[in-house]
């Protein structure tokens, strides 16, 4: 029961910090608050279980925890609407080159450079 406790005065002390990355994430890029809270949370819930005491602050390690799920999540739907072309339609836009004519360019450029060609 009493580490239930410190998870959620934990997560109190440090749910300022989580909103306002989620916020500067959504006034960036755009976004569901919802889904960027849900992402966060994520994020915060792999801080509390990966923190290292002797490697640095808790707050700290739940920045950079939350800031890279959001981010990654936002990397995986860039990556998923991109869209690559289907070689059919890359087939579609090229054309083939029309076959060079000397005698009917002869007969579109000037009489002088036409005497030239011939």
């Amino acid at each position: 029961m009493e580490a239930v406790i410190e998870k959620n005065d934990r997560y109190e002390s440090v749910k300022k910090l989580i909103y306002k990355l989620c916020h500067a994430h959504k006034k960036r890029f755009g976004g569901d608050w919802e889904e960027l809270a849900s992402t966060a949370n994520q994020g915060f819930a792999d801080a509390l279980a990966t923190h290292d005491p002797k490697k640095g602050s808790f707050t700290t390690w739940v920045w950079h925890c939350v800031y890279w799920s959001l981010r990654n999540e936002r990397v995986g739907e860039l990556q998923s609407s991109a869209r690559l072309p289907i070689v059919g339609e890359i087939r579609s836009e090229v054309t083939k080159p029309n076959r060079f004519d000397l005698e009917q360019l002869a007969f579109e450029v000037s009489d002088d450079a036409a005497t030239i060609l011939r």
